[in-house]
């Protein structure tokens, strides 16, 4: 679990948000490879701030509206007309994830997955745990989303966390390749990726005993 501050609630309020070892291996990378490092040459130790997102100019934690205006910018210069911001990421993620548990409890429809969020409590925590959502009922047009884009494909999956954990191994390992590839030593390229696949298997596991 990640404990993140969550700023849309009441002062001091915080959410706990499942991810895999894997991208808490990278996290730990970058704090150790970059961010300490430019916190101590911009800063000091002692005026460390403990924000994760940092400037690399400045050390200082990057603004609010950063990713905002990164969007902004990228769609004017791919010539995108329709609307992009930030927040349609976390519209997919979410989209995404119901698909994953309409296949993971078979869900038939709609009504099927509203009435196991008011008759389960277990679901309906395991869902605002993914989400970050206090009412249910902002969830419906997700519901909708998600049982339109299943219509297109069927599979059975056991473990939301055990498809995200192979995608994201997925991922790392084309970055690792391509590592490999711009010139890193073959030693170093062997040894992250036993530490990848060793990851991977911790995070398979831990979906198998939750399943």
């Amino acid at each position: 679990m990640l404990k993140m501050l969550n700023l849309k609630q009441e002062e001091d309020s915080y959410r706990s948000v499942p991810v895999t070892h894997m991208l808490l291996a990278q996290l730990k990378k970058h704090i150790r490879l970059f961010r300490n490092k430019v916190i101590k040459s911009k800063l000091g130790k002692a005026n460390d701030h403990d924000y994760f997102l940092i400037s690399e100019t400045t050390g200082k934690p990057v603004a609010a509206d950063l990713i905002t205006n990164e969007i902004s910018n990228l769609r004017l210069i791919a010539g995108i007309e329709e609307q992009v911001c930030s927040h349609m990421f976390r519209h997919s993620f979410v989209t995404n994830l119901f698909v994953l548990l309409i296949e993971r409890h078979d869900f038939e429809n709609t009504d099927d997955f509203r009435k196991a969020l008011l008759s389960s409590e277990k679901f309906r925590m395991e869902v605002m745990q993914w989400t970050g959502h206090k009412d249910a009922s902002s969830l419906d047009h997700y519901i909708d989303f998600a049982f339109a884009k299943v219509a297109n494909y069927a599979r059975t999956v056991s473990s939301v966390h055990l498809i995200r954990a192979q995608e994201i191994f997925d991922k790392m390992l084309r970055q690792l390749t391509k590592r490999l590839n711009a010139g890193m030593p073959i030693e170093q390229y062997n040894v992250e990726l036993e530490k990848l696949i060793e990851l991977r298997n911790k995070d398979f596991e831990s979906a198998q005993h939750a399943g």
